[in-house]
């Protein structure tokens, strides 16, 4: 007589990785709590019977849960529009998902060499409603462990990221990732930022991005992540200065509110009260849709 258990026990252990509850988050969500959503396969062997004679042989069932990748649940319209095909956790359509943005770097060099930046404008944009303030300042008012914005998805959500930099008073013309000239870009895992110089090679590449390129200059991030990054400093593609590094935004996707019932200045569905624009910082202005840019226009 052989019991079975003892021998799965052995499979099991050698098939699940210690990895496969971690967060599925990625880079930079300090914030994000642990998901059942796996970071790489996992499974597990059953057999029936469990006890069996000597030369009969026992019914074994394998289960393999493959990670869950942007893909499996959105659709990006190039260059950077997000839109949810199955917001779920387990992209079957079953499950809350959430969406969870914050700011990894701000770099519009102001003309004043005594500056450090010029304030930005980042802003989003749900489906056909009007673009909110998600951030407005410099690089010395982003706090990377704090979440800009948290919501739980509904299916066919479309989602939209732009923004501008105030210079001499005024902010400059908004581009957004509806923008056909591609200043605004959604990139996930594996690709590459398609500057004319590789961003990894750029001497003027920033600290604050580097944690989110690999050896070979392509972008590295969790499955369940999406980097908005944005060009807002000069339209011309062929110069070095076209680096998408004005601003990098990390959106992240999680079966878990991050919050994890704490209060952290994150409301469920919206913006955090952190904002240092207090949602409505920066010049006032309205946002119009033009020919392949939006242009901030003043009341």
């Amino acid at each position: 007589m052989i019991r079975t258990s003892s021998i799965l026990a052995l499979a099991v252990c050698g098939f699940v990785p210690t990895r496969a509850l971690a967060d599925a988050g990625g880079n930079g969500n300090s914030e994000g709590s642990a998901t059942t959503v796996p970071t790489t396969p996992i499974g597990g062997l059953t057999a029936y019977p469990t006890v069996v004679q000597t030369g009969t042989k026992p019914t074994l069932t394998w289960s393999i849960a493959y990670p869950s990748k942007v893909s499996d649940i959105a659709v990006i319209n190039p260059p950077g529009e997000i839109v949810f095909t199955d917001p779920s956790s387990n992209g079957n359509g079953n499950g809350p998902m959430f969406i969870c943005v914050q700011m990894v770097n701000v770099g519009v060099t102001s003309s004043d060499p005594t500056a450090i930046t010029s304030p930005v404008d980042v802003r989003m944009k749900m489906n056909a409603g009007n673009y909110f303030q998600l951030f407005y300042g410099t690089k010395r008012d982003i706090d990377p462990t704090r979440l800009l914005y948290v919501k739980n998805l509904n299916a066919a959500c479309r989602i939209d990221f732009g923004g501008s930099y105030v210079k001499d008073g005024t902010c400059t013309p908004f581009y957004s990732s509806l923008s056909t000239n591609r200043q605004v870009i959604a990139l996930v895992n594996g690709q590459s930022p398609p500057t004319t110089i590789p961003l990894d090679q750029n001497s003027n590449l920033q600290s604050a991005i580097k944690p989110y390129l690999d050896a070979s200059g392509k972008v590295s991030l969790g499955p369940l992540c999406v980097l908005i990054m944005m060009e807002l400093g000069t339209t011309d593609f062929t110069t070095s200065a076209f680096d998408y590094q004005d601003v990098v935004l990390l959106v992240s996707f999680n079966s878990k509110h991050p919050n994890n019932g704490n209060n952290n200045d994150t409301r469920l569905d919206g913006v955090s009260s952190f904002n240092p624009g207090g949602g409505n910082g920066g010049p006032k202005g309205t946002v119009t849709i033009t020919a392949g840019v939006d242009d901030r226009v003043s009341p």
